[in-house]
């Protein structure tokens, strides 16, 4: 037992038992190399005297669970007073886990078994020791201490931020605790995203150590191939293409491109964003493709493109970047239509194109309360005859001043047709542009209820349940088509994270996310069309 305080891959080979992917019999635990990457960083933490505090970014099947399960085992039998708590997204992931820690213990060499008190359900408890080893779904561990943590599949966790605020506090910050935190993908915008972005960003300061491991690392992972390189090369469908690209960017062997197509073509049923998803290449790429998307990656990257976002990088924009298109816009009190442009750091408004003759503009607002426990409140300008995004109002700011701001624009961009939200905070924004009789308004006709069935029109566009849905229905279409210019890297990130509910297939954001922005435009979109059934085409220039 001495050796094994000093030794794990010792112990493991000796002493731990775990059954294998492929079914059998159990077999000793003998360290894969991305495994003892994995361990070789939590040594190099405590040698630099940090407590070792992993974020782990990984393909599917690659034997962490199992490891970190086996280490935190190892740590409870050699030390004395240890509580280890792992930490599941559901109940059954909960069950598989225990099982694992179950079965290394009843498999342990009889001469160094502890004796176990009785305990409740996933619970080892060593007598001789006073360790504990505890798996508990996410709900359970809120409040538990623990000085080794993991927990496991963070991306599909429910108030993923709320959870990690109360687990972390229980902790000790010290060389001889240990958080582990691993998951594969599930989208952008969520915690396990929003934590692998800080730490993954050059020349950070957080205590988060990225630990990414894409597929080809596992040794398992290559099949006999049955065509020549020079014949996968030749080849244009998609798979053949992102292989070549694999190849030619991470150098893989034929053997292992090989089992990659296979696995695509038999596992994954030809699907390359599932493909991408759970079995990484990079993190840029599971990040992009994971999760029920709105938007379709290729797309993505397209807008990424435009706004400047670095496709292989996983960081949000944040409000700190300096932008020479951010300004506020004052107002010529003797010229409405000639303002002076202020550029501002960190201004509200952000110019990617100035207003053009002759041109038809629409300024369309996502109204919120406009306090700072609110939604953000944007605006944006969008060019019916080129259908760019032109500019963006983003803050947040009450409805009567956001309709102020959206005067301003209104009356610079060639007078332009101001389309706020109608309901709700709306009414406010929409009695300001009256009171101040701003002359292009959108109006939306509205039946009076009446036998006669009369029509009448009010001001403001109506968003609902349903019509929201069709909204995003427009900007699906204006992306997929890539109708227009967009510049906006606040916009194009919150395409990146919308993802379709599994419930209903309603768009949706995650936890901490925003889809203002997007919203905002897609009216704009919808009134340049005028209906929903008609066209995105531009307006012609006659």
């Amino acid at each position: 037992m001495a050796r094994s305080e000093h030794d794990r891959a010792f112990f493991f080979l000796h002493a731990v038992k775990i059954r294998p992917k492929k079914g059998g019999k159990i077999i000793p635990l003998v360290m894969r190399p991305a495994q003892a990457r994995l361990m070789a960083k939590i040594d190099e933490r405590r040698a630099l005297c940090r407590r070792p505090q992993i974020i782990v970014c990984k393909a599917r099947q690659l034997g962490f669970s199992t490891v970190i399960a086996a280490e935190y085992f190892r740590r409870a039998l050699v030390y004395q007073h240890r509580q280890s708590l792992i930490s599941a997204h559901k109940a059954e992931a909960a069950e598989g886990l225990f099982d694992r820690l179950r079965l290394m213990y009843q498999k342990l060499p009889a001469s160094i078994r502890p004796s176990t008190k009785a305990s409740t359900k996933r619970v080892l408890h060593f007598e001789e020791q006073d360790s504990r080893l505890e798996v508990a779904i996410a709900n359970e561990a809120r409040s538990m201490t623990a000085q080794d943590l993991h927990i496991s599949e963070l991306a599909f966790y429910q108030e993923a931020a709320a959870f990690m605020t109360s687990v972390l506090e229980t902790c000790p910050d010290e060389p001889e605790a240990t958080i582990i935190v691993e998951s594969t993908a599930n989208g952008m915008g969520n915690e396990f995203h929003d934590l692998w972005s800080r730490a993954a960003r050059p020349g950070s300061n957080s205590a988060w150590v990225p630990f990414f491991v894409p597929w080809f690392e596992e040794p398992n992972y290559v099949k006999t191939p049955w065509f020549t390189m020079e014949e996968l090369f030749a080849r244009g469908d998609d798979a053949a293409l992102r292989a070549q690209e694999i190849v030619k960017l991470y150098d893989v062997t034929h053997a292992q491109i090989a089992w990659w197509l296979d696995h695509l073509e038999n596992t994954c049923l030809g699907d390359l964003e599932r493909m991408e998803q759970e079995i990484a290449t990079s993190p840029r790429d599971c990040f992009l493709a994971s999760g029920r998307k709105v938007f379709e990656t290729k797309h993505l990257v397209h807008f990424m493109g435009l706004a400047g976002i670095d496709p292989t990088a996983e960081n949000r924009p944040s409000d700190e970047t300096i932008d020479e298109r951010d300004c506020e816009i004052e107002v010529n009190a003797l010229d409405r239509k000639s303002p002076k442009i202020i550029r501002v750091r960190h201004g509200h408004w952000r110019i990617y194109r100035q207003p053009q003759p002759r041109h038809i503009y629409i300024v369309s607002g996502d109204v919120s309360a406009g306090d700072s426990g609110s939604d953000p409140s944007p605006l944006t300008v969008l060019d019916e005859h080129t259908m760019n995004l032109d500019a963006e109002w983003y803050g947040r700011t009450p409805p009567d001043r956001l309709a102020d701001h959206a005067i301003d624009a209104g009356y610079w961009y060639n007078v332009a047709k101001i389309a706020g939200e109608a309901n709700n905070q709306g009414i406010l924004f929409n009695r300001r542009l009256e009171d101040r009789e701003y002359p292009n308004i959108y109006m939306r006709r509205v039946s009076e209820q009446t036998v006669a069935a009369k029509f009448t029109l009010k001001p403001g566009f109506w968003t609902h349940g349903e019509n929201r849905d069709l909204l995003f229905g427009v900007l699906r279409r204006y992306v997929r088509e890539r109708v227009g210019l967009v510049e906006s890297a606040r916009m194009v990130y919150e395409w990146s994270q919308l993802r379709l509910d599994e419930g209903t297939d309603r768009v949706d954001h995650p936890e901490g996310g925003t889809s203002d922005l997007s919203l905002a435009f897609a009216i704009a979109l919808a009134v340049h069309m005028g209906s929903f059934e008609n066209t995105l085409e531009p307006l012609p220039l006659e």
